[in-house]
């Protein structure tokens, strides 16, 4: 039987802790025909050599050292050497599960779909590596007309909002040209990629079975923090998804109001953060630039007291009726208020303990 090569793409980049298990998790894959691109991008705390001695120990397993130039290019790194028909990717510490590829090669070939999306399960852990919470992002077992998917924008944003939890085409992403942006420093590479893929893709497949455990480190990942071009990614994510949304005619007012809260969530939270330094008149002078069409202003008509049936957190439902309604001040002091609290209630706890 003759199997199709699969490059696995897997930047390393400080993860000595994780890495061997991670190494592991690809090796012991029940589909055998593939190639495992480690790119180290900088390591200083001994992964590259763990890196090297899995080429040693696997002739599927190669290594490429660099000096430390983000994901994004590490990951373009592995694009341009990568020689599979399929590509997938992985972060250096998570997991894949052991059917991961055969499903994803089985769903891509038999369906002859232009994507191949997994479940997966996102763990969050504290630094004393104690459990916070988990959420498993179980797909329906199904095949999507691309139309079909933007319409189903809870599976569609389960999609896009990754790149480790799929199964890409590599002919697609030479054809056209998509690679991550290097920009992008951030976060958000990942869904500006997906976003970019898509608009080349007629079918998408979604997989029920669990391909990929995904772990996530409190007070390490730079994802957690404030960056002031961090906004600026979430900014270009929302960008490319609406461009691609705005291909569609006649998308129900649901989908446009579930794309700008994704956005929202993501990025007002973030406007007061402990390390955000902006002034208040800089977060006022950011909403408002934010709330354009070419951003995330909405471009269907809106009864914005009928639209809180689409949002389920209360939080959300404040955040889209104040921002909808351009009232930014109060939007600015309500958040003021909630931070202010929250250290009253932390101080409080501190003192009865």
């Amino acid at each position: 039987m003759n199997e199709s090569l699969v490059s696995i793409i897997l930047p390393v980049h400080n993860a000595r802790y994780h890495i061997e298990k991670t190494i592991q998790s690809v090796l012991s894959q029940s589909y055998r025909n593939f190639e495992l691109i480690l790119i180290d991008d900088g390591s200083t705390d001994g992964s590259g050599q763990v890196c090297d001695r899995a080429v040693k120990s696997d002739h599927r397993v190669m290594v490429l050292h660099q000096k430390n130039m983000g994901i994004s290019n590490a990951r373009n790194r592995g694009l341009n050497v990568s020689k599979g028909k399929y590509i997938v990717f992985c972060d250096h510490d998570d997991l894949m599960m052991p059917d991961c590829l055969k499903n994803a090669v089985y769903a891509v070939e038999k369906h002859s779909v232009g994507l191949v999306k997994f479940t997966y399960r996102k763990e969050s852990f504290s630094r004393e590596k104690e459990l916070l919470y988990f959420e498993e992002k179980v797909l329906p077992k199904k095949i999507f007309l691309l139309s079909e998917l933007i319409q189903e924008y809870d599976v569609f944003n389960a999609v896009v909002r990754a790149i480790w939890n799929g199964m890409y085409l590599r002919e697609i992403i030479c054809e056209n040209r998509i690679f991550f942006d290097e920009t992008i420093l951030y976060g958000m590479e990942d869904f500006v990629f997906n976003l970019d893929y898509l608009q080349h893709v007629k079918r998408v497949e979604t997989i029920s079975d669990r391909g990929y455990l995904h772990f996530m480190w409190h007070g390490y990942s730079t994802s957690e923090m404030f960056h002031r071009e961090k906004m600026y990614d979430y900014v270009t994510a929302a960008q490319a998804e609406k461009q691609l949304l705005q291909k569609y005619a006649n998308l129900p007012t649901s989908v446009w109001i579930r794309h700008q809260i994704v956005y929202l969530d993501r990025i007002i939270p973030r406007l007061y953060e402990p390390e955000c330094d902006m002034t208040l008149w800089e977060r006022y002078v950011y909403l408002r630039r934010l709330n354009t069409s070419e951003k995330l202003k909405l471009n269907c008509k809106r009864h914005i007291c009928s639209d809180l049936k689409f949002i389920h957190k209360r939080r959300t439902k404040i955040y889209y009726v104040l921002f909808n309604l351009k009232l930014y001040w109060l939007l600015i002091f309500w958040l003021q208020f909630l931070k202010t609290k929250s250290k009253m209630w932390k101080r409080f706890k501190g003192s009865v303990n």
